[in-house]
């Protein structure tokens, strides 16, 4: 399969890289009122071309980074084949906001042309078709509308180009295409065309046919004949009168999966088997190996929880989808809040997220009920620093899973550290003015013992000495004076220090315990909560069984032969089981609906703790407050 379809993906990434330089207007339908009356357009040849730009005045040289553009025109092509007529051209070309329309044949033609770009063009009302290309490639039809005519879009003989997001409703065909090969055909909107929504009549091959939209069409997407190695995914096929998707005589080795089968042929959400949403006369791919496509009619059961349904969907009796899906989308995880990169100062954070199908997921290791509405809610504790969330599917079929990356930095050691620090300023501040004192007593001791050197070398006998001596013991008996009370301050301001630095100490371990409380109640808090969660998932287990269950009954019940007498009274046994298991689902929902916390519940409780930290905080303050007081107080 690698080597039939390598040829294809190769086209399909050099024709995507190559359109993503061409500058591609806004979708929407042309405005005639604000456009400018024109005759009709008719270009023959790159000369032709380059004329008729000099004399209308179209910007553009024609190359790829400076085309040639033809915009803003409301023309009325009655009496002509064609509205605008682009021929044997290879020059860039982008024709752009036109309303072209009455004319006997096309809106616009494309005939054996390259690199032209038709871009938010209307074309209605035109005899036959809106947009034709014929003998054409490398070129791109985007966000155009074609309608209530024979064929909306139509290419003939021409390969390698892009339709892509055009509306095409009310027409006979919506998107034709005639011995067209290499193309691709995606995201366009195909609505009540009374044949098909996109119609391949014959012999075209590796065409990718990609996440259009096909609704209320005589058939959704049909192949009519040797149309081969095709892929068709990823398409909605929706209320079509008949098949959603029909492949015909030769059809064969294409590639059909991921698309959306809903209410096709008569189908409801219940088997039928005269409402087979599609057809196929030869083999085809209808799933990659490992998925194949969603069918309204086709979703459960799924036991074993790996997103395929257990029993494949019969096409027919010997063709048949072996994966399909149980939910009209790929499965997928994806975490919403909070954003990848969030940084955090609380020690939980709310993971909130979607997952298809809403199978249970693992989320960092806590087991997290999804809801029917695809919604999940869970709360999970952090460690400091950086921490990879990671929420995987229990899809086992499928590898489902999404990370984000929260850090978590740690507020309330912030705030202990900062009143922390400022306490050790404190200390050091007392410490730096008992240090001043400590100082001033050594000068002062310093200064006595000189002096009372000097004294003992005087002579007591000399007058002169006499008098001077009597002075210096005034001045030795006042530096004793101030000896003493420097000693006794610096005691007593040791003493304080002493005093404040335990003061200190009990500061901070009351700091710390608060915050190992407050971490606890954090702690208590999600272990309630995923409780909650562990006790609401084993219920929803349970209704998950009833579930399957019941609509295995009611895949029997619909089965059976209601006119046979021999199985009415089964009918009847049956009927009644289906009621009960009915009530008991409905009395398990409401239990688990019980069960589970709500987002409010924990946020609120989440939420109760900062009025602890602020209180805390006050608190410690205040300690502090008194403390600096006291120790000024003390201060000389």
């Amino acid at each position: 399969m690698e080597k039939t379809f390598g040829k294809r993906t190769c086209l399909f990434l050099v024709i995507m890289i190559a359109t993503s330089y061409i500058a591609i207007g806004p979708t929407g339908t042309v405005n005639a009122e604000v456009l400018g009356s024109h005759g009709v357009i008719a270009i023959v040849g790159n000369a032709e071309l380059i004329s008729l730009a000099t004399s209308e005045g179209w910007e553009g040289n024609g190359s790829v980074d400076d085309p040639f553009i033809i915009t803003g025109y409301d023309i009325n092509a009655t009496g002509v084949d064609s509205g605008i007529l682009v021929q044997d051209t290879t020059l860039h070309l982008i024709v752009q906001d036109c309303n072209v329309y009455s004319a006997l044949l096309r809106g616009i033609l494309l005939d054996n042309v390259k690199n032209v770009t038709l871009n938010n063009n209307t074309c209605s009302g035109n005899g036959h078709e809106g947009i034709d290309l014929v003998d054409s490639s490398s070129n791109i039809v985007t966000n155009n509308t074609c309608d209530d005519i024979n064929y909306g879009i139509y290419l003939l003989n021409s390969n390698n180009n892009i339709i892509s997001h055009n509306t095409c409703p009310s027409n006979n065909y919506g998107i034709f295409l005639w011995v067209a090969s290499y193309n691709i055909i995606s995201h366009n909107v195909c609505s009540s065309n009374g044949n098909a929504g996109i119609f391949y009549f014959m012999d075209s091959y590796y065409n990718v046919v990609s996440d259009n939209v096909c609704t209320s069409n005589g058939r959704g997407i049909a192949f009519m004949d040797t149309c081969l190695q095709n892929v068709i995914e990823n398409n909605t096929l929706d209320q079509n009168v008949g098949y959603g998707i029909w492949m015909g005589d030769s059809c064969a080795n294409n590639m059909i999966c991921g698309n959306v089968f809903m209410h096709n042929n008569g189908a409801t959400y219940t088997y039928n088997a005269t409402n087979i949403q599609a057809y196929s006369m030869y083999p085809n791919f209808w799933n990659t190996g490992a998925y194949g496509n969603f069918w309204s009619d086709w979703a459960a059961p799924d036991m074993d929880r790996d997103g395929i349904v257990d029993v494949a969907y019969a096409v027919n009796d010997w063709i048949r989808d072996e994966h399909p899906l149980t939910t009209p989308s790929l499965p997928g995880v994806t975490i919403s809040t909070p954003e990848n990169g969030t940084i955090t100062m609380g020690s939980t954070v709310t993971i909130e997220g979607t997952a298809n199908p809403a199978y249970d997921l693992d989320v960092n290791g806590v087991l997290v009920n999804v809801r029917n509405d695809w919604n999940f809610s869970v709360v999970i504790s952090l460690v400091e620093g950086t921490n990879v969330v990671t929420a995987t599917s229990g899809c086992t079929a499928f590898n489902v899973s999404d990370n984000i990356s929260i850090t978590y930095i740690n507020g309330l050691q912030i705030a202990i550290d900062a009143l922390t620090a400022r306490l050790a300023e404190c200390y050091d501040a007392q410490n730096q003015t008992a240090d001043e004192v400590a100082s001033l007593l050594e000068n002062v001791s310093a200064m006595k013992t000189s002096l009372m050197k000097l004294s003992d070398s005087l002579n007591s006998t000399d007058a002169n000495d006499t008098e001077m001596l009597g002075h210096l013991n005034d001045v030795i008996n006042d530096l004793n004076a101030t000896e003493g009370v420097l000693t006794d301050l610096l005691t007593e301001m040791q003493g304080e220090i002493d005093d404040a630095n335990e003061r200190i100490g009990e500061v901070y371990d009351a700091l710390n315990a608060t915050s190992s409380w407050l971490l606890s109640v954090s702690d208590r808090l999600a272990a309630c909560y995923d409780a909650q969660n562990a006790t609401a998932d084993e219920v929803g287990s349970m209704l998950a069984n009833i579930t399957v269950m019941k609509t295995s009954l009611i895949q029997l019940r619909s089965s059976m032969n209601s006119t046979d007498a021999n199985v009415t009274a089964l009918i009847e046994y049956l009927d009644g089981a289906i009621a009960d298991l009915s009530d008991i689902e409905a009395n398990l929902t409401l239990v688990r609906s019980n069960l589970t916390a709500t987002d409010d519940d924990v946020t609120g409780l989440k939420n109760d703790q900062l009025p602890l930290i602020l209180g805390a905080a006050g608190l410690l303050l205040g300690i502090i407050a008194v403390i600096l007081v006291i120790v000024r107080s003390k201060r000389p």
